[in-house]
């Protein structure tokens, strides 16, 4: 944590601590019934804060099993005092919650290339998605075959389309230029399917199995999804990475530290339990 940081802790500390005694000279207030109320009230927010940055999150999206996942950032709500702590950080640690802003900004930034890359692609034609070049090559070589979403395999001429997209991700990430894949035939009269012996990727003729695997051979192979996959990467591991967020945590817990080792929070005032109510201002 900077050195600015806990020169502003101890300045936010110091200003409540000139406000309470201002308000104890002005209102011939005893000293000791507030002092001791608000350095009670500081620790407890001070924990509320801690308790804050130890479950803090950020939005992040994720490509599993063939397709991506987005996550939301997640407010707390279970934890006492947050509001009123919050209102003291409003107060007197703006930089807290300027930071804090500005790395969930960027995590849903982040999250919108992840998308554009991985299953939106650009409005030039020339830029699709790792998705969309998949689905593009097997629709050029094989118009006949029909994408499906699930894992059922009741119909002819279809492919299971997150299980092409995740085995292709898997191979090209891993960096993995061959896979084994097998035509088997089934019970049905001139019904094969194209398989790893593990999984089925689709079903339907011999010979479009045979071409698909060609397909599949190739996109393996692929440069531009290679391009697409290595710029999923390198955003996921700016999502990954948590110099930032640390840092910030950092921040709460000197703030914690602080209050814990006998000084004020700042933001005296800032909420309404600043002041007990047995004392009249």
């Amino acid at each position: 944590m900077g050195a600015e940081y806990i020169q502003l802790i101890t300045l936010a500390s110091q200003i409540a601590k000139d406000a309470i005694i201002q308000l104890i000279s002005n209102k011939d207030i005893e000293r000791d019934e507030l002092t001791k109320h608000y350095k009670k009230h500081s620790e407890q927010l001070a924990t509320a804060l801690l308790q804050w940055g130890n479950s803090m999150n950020f939005s992040t999206s994720e490509y599993i099993n063939g397709d991506l996942s987005f996550t939301e950032q997640i407010q707390p709500s279970n934890i006492p005092y947050l509001e009123d702590a919050m209102r003291h950080v409003e107060d007197s640690y703006e930089y807290i919650l300027e930071s804090y802003k500005s790395i969930e900004n960027r995590h849903k930034e982040i999250c919108k290339q992840i998308k554009k890359t991985m299953k939106q692609g650009s409005v030039v034609p020339s830029e699709p998605s790792y998705e969309e070049l998949v689905l593009g090559e097997i629709k050029r070589c094989y118009p006949r075959l029909r994408r499906r979403t699930g894992v059922t395999l009741g119909e002819n001429d279809i492919f299971l389309a997150s299980r092409v997209f995740n085995t292709i991700f898997e191979k090209v990430s891993y960096e993995r230029s061959q896979i084994q894949l097998f035509i088997e035939s089934t019970s049905n009269n001139g019904t094969h399917r194209l398989t790893d012996r593990i999984r089925v990727f689709a079903q339907g003729t011999s010979e479009d199995m045979t071409r698909l695997k060609g397909t599949f051979e190739r996109l393996i192979l692929d440069n531009e999804i290679k391009g697409r996959l290595n710029m999923y990467h390198e955003l996921r591991a700016q999502l990954t990475n948590y110099d930032d967020s640390d840092k910030l945590r950092e921040t709460i817990r000197r703030i914690y530290d602080v209050v814990h080792g006998g000084k004020f929070l700042g933001g005296f005032r800032a909420c309404e339990l600043c002041i007990p109510d047995s004392i009249p201002v």
